[in-house]
């Protein structure tokens, strides 16, 4: 389906579901994002977050930790096993190990599901989702996962808000972070935490 106002100069194609690791990785912290009881997006929701893990788990993870899987610190080392293990249990696994196994099994949350990777993206191509209640917004990669919002209709997302996303997985949270309004920064922000993104739509460049 096009978006609308889609001319020639674009085509409009689906993007199912990729394998790397990374993917899986992104996938896991937006279930844990969606089970949060608050917004990942302050040191205080991160603290109460730890304290979510520590009494649905048994196990812990500091805040630093949570800090760097959730974008507000940069880091160039991946989580460790340990790490994603306790996350998989926080939101119902085994293990990570079990969490990565369901791709193939039809009783997964998502992984059957439409899957897009925006580091993948070419600058300027959009993206258009929409979840309830009938919220749309259209974004514009700008290359590398970074999006200008283009279109916003009832969401708290305005236009010329720019953001990172590093995936979009439709029935799952859209997660966006290093949300950028004029001068003022917001780390986080969580759209669909019920139902999740129940549209998703892309359309490239043909050049």
């Amino acid at each position: 389906m096009c978006l609308k106002n889609c001319d020639c100069n674009y085509i409009c194609r689906k993007i199912f579901i990729m394998t790397d690791e990374k993917r899986y990785i992104e996938c896991l912290l937006t279930l844990v994002a969606q089970k949060s009881e608050r917004p990942l997006s302050t040191i205080a929701n991160l603290n109460h977050l730890v304290a979510e893990i520590k009494n649905s788990t048994g196990e812990s993870l500091s805040v630093s930790t949570l800090r760097r899987l959730f974008g507000m610190v940069e880091s160039a080392h991946e989580p460790s096993i340990s790490t994603l293990d306790i996350l998989s249990r926080f939101v119902g696994y085994r293990s990570w190990h079990h969490f990565m196994e369901r791709d193939g099994d039809s009783e997964s949350q998502f992984l059957n599901e439409e899957v897009l990777r925006c580091d993948q993206l070419e600058a300027g191509a959009e993206v258009e989702l929409e979840w309830a209640p009938a919220r749309r917004c259209r974004l514009k990669s700008l290359g590398y996962g970074r999006f200008e919002v283009v279109l916003s209709i009832n969401s708290k997302l305005a236009e010329g808000d720019t953001l990172c996303c590093k995936v979009v997985c439709r029935g799952q949270p859209f997660v966006a972070t290093d949300i950028m309004r004029g001068d003022r920064h917001e780390r986080m922000y969580v759209a669909g935490r019920e139902d999740g993104v129940s549209a998703l739509r892309v359309r490239h460049n043909e050049g």
